[in-house]
Order: C-alpha cells, then sequence, then structure tokens
C-alpha cells in the first residue's frame, strides 16, 4: 500500500493519525466545494486492518504482537474473524467463549496504541466482556440486526448489544450482504440502518458493505451504487447532517478517537 501511495501522485494518502485525517478529510470537503456539480476529486486514503488476532498470537506477549502491527502501520485490529483464537472466541467457533487475559491485554494495547478495535466476528460473550474494559469508542464494522435477520451463526446483533455499544460511544456498521439482512434487495440495507437509528440514535449507525468477493450483495450495488442505500434514508425522513454520519462521518469519529494526533513515524 505504501509503494501504491507513492507511486500515486497524491492520489492515495495512507492514514496512520488523527492529523492525517484530518488532513486528508479536509482536503476532500474542499475539493468538492470547488469542483461544484461536476466534481473531479479523484482521490482517496486508505487505512491498513487486520482481521484477526490470531495473526499476532505467536508473538511473545499481546502488547508485543500489537507492537508489531502498529510498526508496520496497522491501525485497526479486528478480534476475530473465522475462528477462534488466543483472544477468545469467535461467533463462528466452536464453544464462542468469552474474552481471555491475552484478549483483555490486546484491547488495552489497541487503545495505548492508537488503533481502533473492531468487534466484528467476535462472540456475543466477546462482546459483552469487551464492553467492561474498553475506555474508547470502537467499531462492530460489518453486522446486522437481529431483529430483523436472525442470519446463520448469531451473526447480528440484539438490541441489547446495540444499546451497550452505543452506550460506550461505539458505531455498528451495517452490512451489505444477504446473510444479515436477510434480503436481497436494497431496502434490507435501509432497514436495518433505520432500525439502528431509531433505537439508539443514527450516531451509532454506518454502512458496512463487506464488498470482499464473497459475499452476495443486491444487483447494482456496487460503489456507485450506494447511493440506492442514501436516496432509501432520505425517504425515511433522515436529513443532511444524518446521512452524511449514517454513510461515513461517524466511523470517522470513532477513527478519529482511537488514532493518536502525530503521524507515526512507523
Amino acid at each position: 500500500m505504501r509503494r501504491a501511495a507513492a507511486r500515486s501522485a497524491g492520489a492515495l494518502t495512507v492514514i496512520t493519525s488523527s492529523a492525517e485525517l484530518d488532513a486528508y478529510v479536509a482536503r476532500r470537503e474542499a475539493c468538492l466545494r470547488a469542483a461544484g456539480a461536476a466534481p473531479r476529486c479523484n482521490f482517496t486514503a486508505a487505512l491498513l486492518g487486520v482481521e484477526g488476532a490470531h495473526t499476532i498470537q505467536a508473538a511473545p506477549s499481546a502488547t508485543a504482537g500489537v507492537e508489531a502491527l502498529h510498526a508496520a502501520g496497522v491501525r485497526l485490529l479486528g478480534l476475530h474473524h473465522f475462528a477462534d483464537n488466543t483472544a477468545g472466541g469467535s461467533v463462528h467457533g466452536w464453544e464462542r467463549g468469552g474474552l481471555t487475559p491475552w484478549g483483555a491485554s490486546v484491547i488495552s494495547e489497541l487503545e495505548r496504541r492508537g488503533m481502533l478495535l473492531d468487534l466484528a466476528h467476535s462472540s456475543m460473550q466477546v462482546l459483552h466482556d469487551a464492553l467492561q474494559i474498553v475506555t474508547k469508542p470502537f467499531l462492530v464494522s460489518h453486522t446486522g440486526v437481529a431483529a430483523l435477520c436472525r442470519g446463520p451463526g448469531d451473526r447480528t446483533l440484539s438490541d441489547e448489544a446495540i444499546r451497550d455499544i452505543a452506550a460506550k460511544g461505539g458505531v455498528i456498521g451495517i452490512g451489505f450482504w444477504d446473510e444479515v439482512t436477510c434480503s436481497r434487495s436494497v431496502g434490507g440495507i435501509i432497514d436495518a440502518l433505520h432500525h439502528v437509528a431509531r433505537l439508539v440514535g443514527w450516531r451509532h449507525v454506518n454502512i458496512g458493505s463487506d464488498w470482499d468477493g464473497g459475499t452476495s450483495v443486491p444487483p447494482g450495488l456496487d460503489a456507485a451504487g450506494v447511493a440506492q442505500v442514501t436516496e432509501g434514508l432520505r425517504r425515511k425522513g433522515y436529513g443532511g447532517e444524518e446521512l452524511a454520519g449514517m454513510m461515513g462521518r461517524n466511523g470517522l469519529r470513532v477513527l478519529r478517537a482511537a488514532l493518536v494526533p502525530a503521524p507515526s513515524s512507523a
């Protein structure tokens, strides 16, 4: 990613700090204002994330593992993916156990170093345990709403869990694929976003997509097609600030809260 950014002539920015994030957002907003009705703001930003703490469980300690990720430029860590690991149970795992002391140390080290915690794919017990120790807002980056879609493997969040996440300042990303919306239409995504917004407020929900090539999303829902989601939310009565929050600024808020101010020298 660094090589891609270096040869992009400014088209790709790598984010490692809140200062870099703020500078990028200001640059993009200034470009959009200047472009008017015909935007030509052909640049973007990226942030390195890792899905699953199994990638660092062979390190001498949780601290050493997180330090290695941080030194590599990683600024987001999801504790789990499709299997249990040393941090605790995955929602897809055999026991779906709780957070281990090693996992608790990982969370503490993430917060200390300025990295965002993601609890998508973690078991409900890990989520409950993590809520007892987190001190910064965190992310559940791609999930769904159990009240609307149970889905396989408890991959969606109960209303109680949604309230608990919001109480900690967290943000819930609503996935686009059929297993978490129980729908092959954009309407299922809109309904899930609307449910969370009604339950805990629009500041705690964000689009979560999960375009990874292995999911089934509604027809036409590519990057340009996200306008369908925006328009559907508008029809439900959401206005400018609310739409901007749900379509991305809420995610930026928790990321900004997690990152350290100064750019990294890593």
